[in-house]
């Protein structure tokens, strides 16, 4: 870390509440407000980014520790901005108060530790406990996913065809499972294809999966939100090659991912609805591709969407005829692998959904990339020689 860092130094960072950031207390959507996750998030976030113009190349921050106080609520649209200011330098640990405001004032605030690591130190740490547990063999271990690898690309099949690869909590578990070896070896795996057997991408949930126990069923939609909103946050690229349904949490998992390649036979939908229910974790990766009014439509309607009108929305990057499917979806991933690969994980990072796009994050992201080969090859090439 850089001698840089001084007690007093302070930094903001501005948020609106929007989707995937609030709850609705007592499940009324009169009563929905920023979340307190998202609050810790918020100001987590903003000591971040204050610490990272003062790290050296190969350091990093990861939170040690976060106490709030959540002293009011603010709606949906709000304009939040957390204010974080440095109270502490201890060795590699720094203290911050962070205070988050909206328009009529303080909303919450807290302290908060960042230690400084060696990113390099660290995934040699993460290879060393990776050794000794044993990690998961991707290639062997599943059952309900069938996975073949191609040098750094993966290629992963939903595998229920009697039930058109709908998710179960065995199969969510597997892909739970499947996301910890990927981030556990980030640079083995740069991108991975989803795809379902037997001509369906999936039906969405398995309802007869669905736990009697209110808290185990709870606990399950839980789960499903976390995984999919942890697929938009890793750094490899996902591609979803969607054929015949994709439905429900189906629809969450595909818009997880990075790019979207459909067969005109397609179908899109969330039809949670008329089951007697909403959809019940993930929408906010949704929203963040269709947008609130196409997301509402098809929460409320549940009617299905043809290929062609699900690209219109931008939910499908591309539509292709059924036999040049796997084609197009290899293409996708083939073009991915020959892009420089620190550069994408640093887009995926800002470009995430419920990410706080700031200026000062994406040019220390700049920054970084500006170090690699790729970079100061390119750089040399357009730079006049002397």
């Amino acid at each position: 870390m850089k001698n840089t860092l001084r007690p007093g130094l302070s930094g903001e960072l501005d948020t609106h509440v929007g989707p995937g950031q609030t709850i609705a207390l007592g499940g009324l959507s009169e009563a929905t407000v920023f979340s307190t996750p998202s609050m810790i998030s918020l100001m987590e976030y903003c000591a971040r980014q204050l610490l990272e113009p003062h790290l050296e190349a190969d350091e990093e921050s990861v939170g040690v520790d976060v106490h709030i106080a959540h002293t009011s609520a603010t709606p949906p649209g709000n304009k939040v901005t957390a204010c974080a200011t440095v109270l502490e330098v201890e060795k590699n640990v720094v203290l911050f108060e962070v205070v988050a405001e909206d328009d009529w004032g303080e909303i919450g605030r807290g302290r908060h530790r960042r230690a400084v690591i060696r990113t390099s130190k660290f995934a040699e740490k993460l290879a060393e406990q990776k050794k000794a547990s044993g990690t998961i063999a991707i290639s062997t271990e599943f059952k309900l996913l069938h996975c073949q690898r191609a040098g750094q690309m993966l290629t992963v099949s939903l595998n229920r065809p009697s039930k058109k690869n709908a998710m179960n909590q065995a199969l969510t578990l597997e892909l739970e499972q499947l996301l910890g070896v990927l981030n556990a070896s980030p640079n083995e795996t740069r991108v991975v294809v989803f795809r379902g057997s037997n001509e369906n991408f999936s039906a969405g949930d398995d309802i007869g999966d669905i736990p009697e126990d209110a808290r185990e069923a709870e606990e399950l939609s839980l789960r499903r939100g976390a995984l999919y909103q942890a697929i938009t946050m890793s750094p490899q690229v996902f591609v979803a090659e969607i054929d015949g349904l994709c439905l429900g949490g189906a629809l969450v998992l595909a818009s997880a991912c990075d790019f979207r390649i459909s067969s005109q036979r397609a179908s899109f939908g969330l039809p949670e609805v008329t089951l007697g229910w909403p959809p019940n974790y993930g929408m906010g990766i949704v929203l963040s591709l269709i947008g609130r009014a196409a997301g509402m439509e098809l929460a409320l309607t549940g009617r299905r969407l043809h290929a062609r009108d699900a690209a219109s929305l931008g939910l499908v990057n591309e539509v292709v005829p059924h036999t040049q499917l796997s084609e197009f979806a290899q293409q996708y991933a083939t073009k991915m692998l020959q892009l420089p690969s620190e550069a994408i994980k640093e887009i995926k990072r800002l470009l995430a959904p419920g990410e706080v796009w700031s200026d000062q994050t994406a040019t220390q992201a700049f920054m970084r990339c500006l170090k690699t080969d790729t970079a100061i090859e390119n750089l040399r090439r357009f730079r006049p020689s002397s």
